[in-house]
């Protein structure tokens, strides 16, 4: 699967009526996201089977608007208030399971008695960057590692 999505959003406005004033538009996106899955049954055995899933996923996002929610005109005697905020983020994802689990015998299905047993591994990465920028200067950056 491959998704590339961007709504555009920026919908922060003042007075909560969905009118923007903003002099920087925002952006919702995400770019370039990848998955890949698969999975498999094997029935090779008389009293169970044994199902494996992988699944893998990467993907980049930028969240971004402009957080003082206006325009000179708008903040009036306080301005030139001009506050933006960006969110830089890629996530990848990694997860495998395996399962074995007991079939239905008939000897053993009226005393309604089944097993199960697995093993389940997830690792996640995520990098978020934030970016303050003050009056068309950069205010802050931070950096979060997961």
């Amino acid at each position: 699967m491959w998704v590339d999505l961007d709504n555009g959003y920026d919908a922060f406005s003042i007075d909560n009526s969905r009118t923007t004033l903003v002099r920087q538009a925002g952006q919702d996106t995400q770019i370039a996201a990848r998955a890949r899955a698969c999975a498999s049954t094997t029935s090779g055995a008389e009293s169970f089977d044994v199902v494996s899933r992988t699944a893998l996923g990467t993907s980049r996002s930028v969240y971004s608007f402009d957080g003082d929610w206006g325009n000179d005109v708008s903040w009036g005697v306080n301005s030139p208030y001009d506050y933006f905020q960006r969110f830089d983020r890629e996530r990848a994802h990694a997860e495998r399971r395996i399962c074995a689990s007991c079939r239905a015998h008939p000897s053993i299905a009226a005393l309604s008695f089944a097993w199960l047993a697995g093993v389940y591994a997830l690792r996640t990465d995520e990098d978020v960057q934030q970016h303050d920028v003050w009056r068309d200067r950069l205010y802050r950056r931070w950096r979060t590692l997961r």
